[in-house]
C-alpha cells in the first residue's frame, strides 16, 4: 500500500474519531473504500492480462512486484500470525466454526485484511483460511461496514495496518 494511500486511511479515521459519526463522514468513507477495491481489483486485472499475453507471445513474463501473482502465499500466512496475536487468539480458533464475536470479528478482519494487503483472488484466500470464496467476500463486507461505522473497529484497522508494516514478509505492491 502506498504511504499516500495509507495515510488516507489513516487520515480518515482520526477524522472519525474527532467528528463522531455522522452520515456524511460514513458515507465519505464507504465511497473510499469502494474506490480502493475498485483500483486494487484493476492493477490486479492488468497484471494477469500482461501475464496471459506474455505466456501467448512465448515471451518470460515477471511479475512487477512479489505477491501480486498471487502464487506467493507467505504474506497471507503473515497476516493470519499477526491477526491471531493481535487479537489474542490461536490459529485454531480463527480455522474453527467458532461463531462467538471473540473470534468472528478476529476472521472477519483477518479476510478483510487479505483482501486490502494482498492481490490474492478469494478463493486463495479462502484456501489459506479454511473457508470457501464466498465466506471470505462476505467477512470482507462484514468488516468494511463495521469499520465504517464503529470508530473502535476503525483503530484496529488503523493499528493492524501499522503492524503489517513492520510484520510482512516481503515487500510488495503495496509498500511506501
Amino acid at each position: 500500500m502506498s504511504s499516500l494511500l495509507r495515510t488516507a486511511i489513516e487520515d480518515a479515521a482520526v477524522s472519525r474519531q474527532i467528528i463522531g459519526t455522522g452520515d456524511g463522514l460514513n458515507t465519505a468513507l464507504a465511497e473510499f473504500c469502494r474506490c480502493q477495491d475498485e483500483l486494487l481489483l484493476a492493477v490486479s486485472n492488468v497484471v494477469r492480462q500482461a501475464r496471459v499475453a506474455c505466456q501467448r507471445a512465448g515471451v518470460g513474463y515477471s511479475a512487477p512486484w512479489p505477491g501480486l501473482t498471487g502464487r506467493n502465499m507467505e504474506d497471507l500466512k503473515a497476516i493470519r500470525e499477526m491477526v491471531c496475536e493481535y487479537y489474542g487468539i490461536s490459529e485454531a480458533e480463527l480455522y474453527s466454526q467458532d461463531h462467538h464475536a471473540e473470534v468472528v470479528w478476529p476472521r472477519q478482519m483477518a479476510c478483510h485484511l487479505a483482501r486490502l494487503l494482498t492481490s490474492h483472488s478469494t478463493v486463495e484466500i479462502g484456501k489459506l483460511f479454511g473457508r470457501d470464496h464466498s465466506t471470505v467476500s462476505y467477512s470482507d463486507k462484514a468488516a468494511k461496514a463495521r469499520i465504517a461505522t464503529e470508530p473502535a473497529a476503525a483503530r484496529e484497522l488503523v493499528e493492524l495496518q501499522a503492524l503489517w508494516s513492520q510484520w510482512r514478509p516481503h515487500d510488495g505492491p503495496h509498500d511506501a
